[in-house]
């Protein structure tokens, strides 16, 4: 999906980045929007679940 980032952080390697964001479990996902944390993202975790949320998060020309 152009215009979106997906990042992995192994909590293993970066305890301070998970622990200010509260990653209490594996895998936790969350939604950033301008660097800014907006929400834990809960839904399915195949890639059309995601793509479907993440269409539904942004308008067309945040894309």
């Amino acid at each position: 999906m152009e215009g979106v980032t997906i990042a992995k952080v192994d909590c293993t390697l970066n305890k301070e980045i998970c622990s200010e964001n509260g990653v209490r479990g594996y895998p936790t996902l969350f939604l950033f929007k301008d660097g800014k944390r907006e929400e834990k993202y809960s839904k399915g975790r195949d890639l059309e679940s995601l793509k479907s949320y993440l269409t539904g998060q942004f308008k067309k020309d945040e894309l």
